[in-house]
């Protein structure tokens, strides 16, 4: 798994070639400097949500929001996947507002 994160999704999702410039791309990255509009979910049961109360108080965006999806209505665990219908919904009702 760490070799998956750091060598093949890391350097793919930062569209880069090699794990130096993926860690010379992690570096330069500041939450502080996110200022467009930006909308983070978490679900219930997924560990890598854990940290999203966290990166939405960082962010310095004036429209900022966090979407908690609970195992109580059916969307918990990782991206939402036992009810993307919902995920979908309350996404683009978001970008419904952001972009009005």
């Amino acid at each position: 798994m760490l070799r998956w994160k750091l060598l093949q999704r890391g350097p793919l999702v930062h569209a880069v070639d090699n794990l130096f410039d993926y860690l010379k791309e992690l570096l330069a990255f500041e939450l502080s400097a996110v200022t467009c509009p930006i909308l983070v979910t978490m679900a219930d049961g997924a560990p890598s949500a854990t940290g999203a109360p966290k990166v939405i108080d960082a962010v310095a965006s004036k429209k900022k929001q966090l979407v908690h999806f609970t195992d109580a209505e059916g969307s918990g665990g990782h991206c939402e996947r036992a009810a993307r219908m919902l995920y979908h919904q309350r996404t683009f009702d978001w970008l419904d507002e952001v972009l009005a």
